[in-house]
């Protein structure tokens, strides 16, 4: 089935893809062949598309689906999006997703201004390809979704399955282009600020490839963290108490008051290697056992191995040391000048 390019589209699907030759097909044989099953309106198709290292670009043209470049992070693509959009409806599918049957119809129809209701997030279901997909998996939905969720209404959202008011989001100034990552739920607050409603649509279904192995979800945890840190940094005294909760929920000043009294103590024990006070051997060993509760909670680790879950807590201990990395880099990469000269170097490449 090949795309045909409405005239005058009243919902407009964008898809952000970077490197994604290797799944894009699938996602837009997926739209075109049942997630656009019911919807009545003209929709439109958008490809954002920041590939530098495949054939993302080429593996999207013969499906008839126009591509926009455009570098830059992922919230400077979005707003692309927003901005290259004509429907009055701005839907998010990531890249890395597949529509289920009916997807658009059910996703849009529960967006009603009227109501104040200016966002809903659909339903996403993990391809558990192996253990480490079946864990992150059961992250997002015990971590992530449990934590946003209240009944019908949500407190954040996720942009792999999103709709969004494309004018009302581009009034309160799209996405926050100083966000490395967490821009969806960063809009999300200022949403909830504005005093409008963000709605979770269960119906609406998209199936999402996790990451397979310990380094892709490391890096992908130490990113998010970064993110996380200038969330809470902007809304941590939200008045929206929801919000707040969410802020608290993150644990930012926890995981930098650990690294701040790790290094505390290191700058006291060191010292001691040059005055020879005591064996040279003892200061790293002590160093390392200080560092440890500033990358994991130990007693965490211990709980899940003696339960025999080993594999989570191989789980917990790649992801807990990424997000903690990630914040204090963040941390340090708001006040060291070239720190985060090299962080948003690194931005503009990703």
């Amino acid at each position: 089935m090949r795309y045909v390019h409405p005239l005058d589209p009243a919902i407009s699907v964008v898809i952000l893809t970077h490197n994604s030759g290797a799944l894009i097909g699938r996602c837009l044989r997926s739209l075109l062949e049942a997630g656009l099953e019911g919807t009545e309106e003209p929709v439109e198709i958008l490809v954002i598309d920041s590939s530098t290292r495949d054939d993302t670009e080429a593996k999207v043209r013969p499906w008839g689906v126009p591509v926009i470049r455009c570098c830059g992070n992922v919230s400077v693509k979005r707003n692309e999006g927003l901005r290259r959009a004509r429907g009055e409806v701005a839907v998010f599918l990531d890249s890395d997703c597949f529509a289920h049957r009916a997807w658009l119809a059910t996703l849009v129809r529960g967006l009603c201004p009227q109501e104040q209701v200016v966002a809903v997030m659909g339903a996403s279901v993990g391809e558990r390809e192996n253990v480490w997909s079946e864990l992150e998996d059961r992250s997002y939905r015990e971590g992530f979704l449990a934590r946003v969720r209240r009944g019908g209404e949500l407190i954040a959202m996720d942009t792999r399955n999103l709709a969004l008011d494309r004018l009302f989001v581009l009034g309160l100034g799209g996405f926050s282009e100083d966000q490395p990552s967490f821009e969806d739920m960063e809009l999300g607050a200022r949403i909830r600020r504005a005093g409008y409603r963000i709605r979770y649509e269960p119906g609406a279904v998209v199936t999402h490839k996790h990451r397979t192995t310990l380094p892709a979800k490391w890096r992908q945890a130490f990113w998010h963290s970064r993110g996380s840190y200038l969330y809470a940094v902007k809304h941590h005294r939200s008045p929206d108490p929801e919000v707040r909760a969410f802020c608290r929920s993150l644990r930012i000043p926890t995981i930098l008051w650990a690294w701040f009294g790790s290094g505390l103590f290191l700058a006291v024990l060191w010292p001691l290697v040059l005055l020879r006070a005591g064996p040279w051997w003892a200061v790293p060993l002590l160093s390392a056992v200080v560092l440890v509760p500033a990358l994991f909670n130990p007693f965490r680790v211990l709980k899940l191995a003696f339960a025999g879950s080993l594999r989570e807590a191989c789980f917990y201990l790649d992801v807990s040391t990424a997000q903690r990395l990630g914040v204090l880099w963040q941390f340090l990469a708001e006040r060291i000048p070239s720190a985060r000269g090299i962080t948003y170097a690194r931005k503009e490449r990703d």
